[in-house]
């Protein structure tokens, strides 16, 4: 059976299928309901979507997670201690990036990078803002030769006390933590490619 709500703009339906699925349908002006194109339906944002179902009453879907990649240069890996890197701009005031999984990707390059003995860290503004994560150990990772894979789930995610002042319309960076520059890869064609998942809060 098929629940369908109110269309959206540009004419598309979601359809709940049962059995835990939704279905996007297209509305077509002669047959009323058309399956659309195969692809990918990406739904985007964090301010969510408000839709009315068949009996008046509003559904919200508010604070989806959003999936970020970004990839650090060669440059940017070997300047973290004095040079954080925003991955994810503030958005907005009143309101709160948290941070629920990152996953690094060492794409290495022709010689191995160095290992520092430092930790890859997310915080809020720059290397004074609050720790958004408890820092992924680079030992074991960033010094190998070939592409290597590291995950922080939520229990690795910080768990200190922010103020409104510090979380509030703040961005986020990454910084080397704890330990000196990564050096090594002379031919310099190292990077670092983050995947972050990610919801914004407004509280």
């Amino acid at each position: 059976m098929a629940y369908r709500l109110n269309p959206f703009t540009g004419g598309l339906d979601i359809v709940g299928l049962g059995a835990g699925l939704i279905g996007v349908e297209q509305l077509d002006a002669d047959t009323g309901i058309a399956t659309p194109v195969a692809g990918v339906i990406n739904i985007l944002g964090g301010n969510g979507i408000d839709t009315v179902g068949d009996n008046g009453n509003t559904i919200t879907i508010n604070s989806f997670f959003q999936f970020l990649k970004i990839t650090l240069t060669n440059s940017e890996i070997k300047n973290l201690v004095a040079t954080p890197v925003e991955v994810i701009p503030a958005a907005g005031v009143g309101k709160m990036i948290f941070i629920n999984r990152v996953t690094y990707k060492l794409n290495a390059g022709s010689e191995a990078l160095t290992d520092p003995g430092g930790f890859f860290l997310l915080r809020f503004t720059d290397n004074s803002g609050d720790n958004v994560t408890e820092g992924m150990d680079m030992t074991g990772f960033i010094e190998q030769a070939v592409d290597m894979y590291k995950s922080e789930g939520p229990t690795q995610i910080a768990t200190s006390l922010h103020t409104a002042t510090e979380a509030e319309n703040a961005n986020i960076v990454i910084t080397n933590f704890a330990g000196p520059d990564i050096a090594g890869n002379p031919s310099n064609d190292a990077t670092l490619s983050l995947g972050i998942q990610y919801v914004v809060l407004d509280l």
